[in-house]
């Protein structure tokens, strides 16, 4: 049976440190993104992020959670790792903030 990552569509990229990027963001790929969040995301369920690098140029996706894994982070506070693939561009919309 092939590893999780053998089943990757495209490879993930992790991103570091942007001034205007969310910080809540790991990495990214051409088929979605992992974010680390305080609460869990329902899993199928859709919502429009804010992904801008520049903010004279808003990207604004929306994407479906795939997953959400609880991970123990810094201070035994309980964080999310949720998974989200891409289903449009949605730039120029209404945003959610990726927090």
């Amino acid at each position: 049976m092939p590893s999780p990552l053998e089943r990757r569509h495209s490879p993930r990229v992790a991103v570091g440190q942007h001034d205007h990027l969310p910080p809540s963001l790991r990495d990214v790929s051409l088929g979605g993104f992992c974010l680390e969040l305080p609460e869990a995301l329902p899993a199928e369920s859709v919502h429009d992020f804010d992904l801008s690098a520049d903010p004279r140029q808003p990207v604004v996706v929306r994407a479906r959670v795939v997953h959400s894994r609880r991970i123990d982070a810094a201070r035994g506070q309980a964080r999310y790792l949720t998974g989200l693939a891409f289903i449009a561009d949605v730039s120029g919309r209404a945003r959610r903030k990726a927090s």
